[in-house]
């Protein structure tokens, strides 16, 4: 009798392990790996949102940092991953 109990802990432990991955982990994956692919597609020219604010890619600097030009005088260095969207992309599937 102990051994059956001892087995249905075990099964259920399994079970709400797989039931987090599920919901949490795995979607949060799905969403990182979305984000990345937009980061790589960014090209010089494209209007872009970074947490509220938007601006012009006028230089990419590396992999990490991007050169956003907010007005006529207003140069900003951002980095990549505070990107939130590419506002002028046609098809804009990243988001």
């Amino acid at each position: 009798m102990l051994k059956n109990k001892s087995y249905s802990t075990i099964v259920l432990l399994i079970f709400f392990m797989v039931m987090f991955y599920i919901t949490i982990i795995y979607p949060q994956k799905k969403k990182n790996q979305k984000h990345q692919l937009m980061i790589n597609s960014l090209n010089v020219n494209d209007k872009i949102l970074i947490n509220g604010i938007i601006g012009t890619v006028i230089e990419i600097i590396d992999k990490n940092y991007i050169k956003v030009l907010l007005n006529t005088n207003c140069k900003i260095l951002v980095k990549k991953k505070y990107i939130t969207k590419i506002l002028n992309k046609k098809n804009n599937s990243y988001s």
